[in-house]
């Protein structure tokens, strides 16, 4: 666990922290960046009181699903995109099919968010 110099605050938190003054008041309706979803959906996940472990799970697998998409817009991810990541980071990492799942889980909330906050039509997740 990275821990940072502010009494004990876990480095996502402080990320987080920054993240909540740069973005906190974007519409995400028009937002297309993705790095601004990214952290208002974690700053989301700490206002509705998820424990700080639950958020550093999220913090890294989503991490790991906007590497894998680069440039790619989150407005334009289709189902087919999300299965061929799980099968992308199935064989790179050789998980189990709990971690498959949990994974899916992930994006799904991740998405079900989008879709509350930032008008995504459909959840591909």
């Amino acid at each position: 666990m990275r821990y940072c110099g502010d009494g004990g605050q876990r480095k996502f938190q402080r990320d987080i922290r920054h993240a909540r003054t740069v973005y906190g008041k974007r519409n995400l309706r028009f937002v297309r960046n993705n790095e601004v979803l990214y952290w208002r959906f974690l700053a989301h996940l700490q206002d509705m009181g998820y424990r700080p472990r639950t958020i550093e799970r999220y913090y890294a697998k989503l991490r790991t699903f906007l590497e894998w998409l680069g440039h790619r817009s989150l407005r334009r991810v289709k189902r087919e995109e999300i299965e061929k990541f799980l099968l992308w980071f199935k064989q790179e990492h050789t998980r189990v099919p709990y971690t498959i799942r949990y994974m899916r889980e992930v994006l799904a909330v991740f998405f079900g968010f989008l879709m509350l906050h930032a008008a995504f039509r459909l959840n591909p997740a």
